[in-house]
């Protein structure tokens, strides 16, 4: 089986390029230079590149991971998000359509209850692609934590592990709840998706439990000190039902096992005794 990634160079397309490799042909692309074999430039803004790439390659599934996932950046750079993360979800549900590929869009909580810019663009993608692709799946993830490949960007849990490597107490903030989404679950899901038939789903993939980010990063430092701020005070809570995922034949994750999980993998990274 063929498949192609988006933003194969991202802190999530990173690792789904890393985890289907060894199982699939795999090509990747990104905007940003290629930092692997096998991962080709090329900017979603760029229709006909996209276009010519799929042709050529013509994979059977797209997972489209591309993005720009920060909400800051998104106010900041308006134009570029929507041009990005809808219409370049839209010029890739297209190109999917014209070589029979089935699409796995990958999405975000915010797209449910959309109260900013990136909220609104993710929502505009998954209605895009609602309307156009012959084949798809939108799986929405909430902030998301564990070991990629891709440590280097500004994503939540890298934040963490530069805190875990300064040795020095950082702010993180304690007042917005949110339930968390961890890599590895993300990835046992799209095995499952990338071998069935496309459905039209709506899969929110997140663990049982609510915390805050001075929760969840107390708990995978401990016994790290850290301190707390308010930097997500304004953000909206979103609870979601993780019975659903039962229900559509997708394992759940434990809060308790998620933390586990990364407090072992960063264990065993280079440099721990």
């Amino acid at each position: 089986m063929k498949i192609l990634v988006t933003g194969a160079n991202g802190y999530l397309g990173s690792l789904f390029f890393a985890e289907f490799q060894s199982k699939y042909e795999v090509l990747g692309i990104s905007r940003s230079s290629p930092a692997n074999r096998g991962i080709t430039q090329i900017d979603l803004r760029d229709r006909i590149s996209v276009l010519e790439c799929v042709r050529m390659f013509r994979p059977e599934v797209i997972i489209h991971g591309a993005a720009i996932a920060s909400v800051q950046t998104c106010e900041k750079r308006a134009r570029e998000a929507v041009l990005i993360n809808t219409e370049g979800s839209l010029t890739v549900a297209r190109a999917a359509n014209e070589v029979g590929a089935k699409l796995i869009l990958i999405s975000s909580l915010a797209a449910s209850r959309p109260g900013d810019l990136y909220g609104r663009s993710k929502r505009d993608a998954e209605e895009g692609v609602r309307a156009v692709s012959d084949r798809f799946e939108i799986v929405r993830l909430s902030m998301t934590f564990g070991l990629t490949p891709n440590t280097e960007s500004r994503r939540p849990f890298n934040k963490i592990l530069g805190t875990r490597c300064a040795g020095s107490p950082r702010g993180y903030d304690n007042t917005w709840s949110f339930q968390p989404t961890h890599t590895e679950h993300v990835v046992k899901v799209l095995d499952r998706l990338v071998e069935s038939r496309a459905q039209g789903r709506v899969i929110s993939i997140v663990a049982d439990e609510r915390v805050t980010m001075y929760r969840l990063a107390s708990d995978i430092l401990f016994p790290q000190k850290i301190c707390q701020s308010r930097s997500y005070c304004d953000r909206q809570e979103i609870v979601v039902d993780t019975s659903e995922l039962s229900e559509q034949g997708f394992p759940r994750c434990r809060y308790s096992n998620m933390v586990n999980r990364i407090r072992a993998q960063l264990a065993g990274c280079q440099g721990d005794k």
